[in-house]
């Protein structure tokens, strides 16, 4: 059983995922963990570790990185309450956390954004939660763009 720090106090999470280990050759873990480390830096929070996120190698479109990763173990600690409102998930992309069906997809990202969990993406620097979501609808439509492009390119 994980521990963790008995603070509400929100905290920045790095959720690293690629499907292949060749991908661990390449600059893939060095881009995702700088770029959580910047965000850390810029938010004025602390980048938890505790929570081992990352999942090389599981695929997301057979959502193998929720039923056997790092992204399952972070879902049920913030369907627990271990996750700190206010704290901040930082990935590559949206389709870092799921390339299932859209319909799918969206429902995680959903349970994440309303734990009042902010998701930040590096590929274009858009941080998605209620508050913003709320001002711009849009991000919505945007979201699921994505995840059906994301699904379709695993489909084919």
């Amino acid at each position: 059983m994980m521990k963790y720090r008995n603070t509400f106090k929100p905290l920045l999470y790095s959720y690293i995922r690629f499907s292949t280990i060749e991908q661990a050759k390449g600059h893939s873990l060095n881009r995702q963990l700088s770029f959580a480390k910047e965000v850390a830096k810029e938010k004025g929070l602390e980048l938890d570790d505790s929570l081992s996120m990352r999942d090389m190698g599981l695929s997301a479109f057979h959502k193998t990185n929720i039923t056997r990763g790092a992204l399952g173990v972070f879902l049920a600690a913030v369907e627990q309450g271990k996750v700190p409102p206010g704290s901040i998930l930082v990935l590559e992309s949206l389709d870092r956390i799921s390339r299932a069906a859209p319909l799918e997809s969206q429902g995680i990202i959903a349970q994440i954004i309303n734990a009042d969990i902010t998701v930040i993406t590096a590929a274009d620097r858009k941080e998605y939660n209620k508050e913003n979501i709320k001002k711009n609808p849009m991000d919505l439509v945007y979201i699921i763009l994505v995840l059906i492009r994301a699904n379709e390119e695993s489909e084919t």
